[in-house]
């Protein structure tokens, strides 16, 4: 994976929900290269990660143009 600013800005520092800011601490996911080291049936097989965190996910990385980074 190309390294870029945000995998290792703390998800804090972006515009996320509550649900997935808990599902970020339940899954110990502190930044958002250690959620983007998963593909997209890792990520859905973690607790607390449904289709609803991924839209979340895919809708925050779409709308900072890194897109590219969620792996399929």
């Amino acid at each position: 994976m190309e390294q870029e600013p945000i995998i290792t800005k703390p998800i804090e520092c972006f515009p996320i929900s509550p649900e997935f800011e808990e599902m970020c601490m339940e899954n110990n996911f502190y930044t958002f290269g250690d959620i983007l080291i998963n593909d997209t049936n890792q990520l859905l097989s973690k607790p607390g990660f449904n289709y609803r965190m991924l839209v979340e996910l895919h809708n925050l990385l779409s709308s900072i143009n890194r897109k590219h980074l969620l792996r399929d």
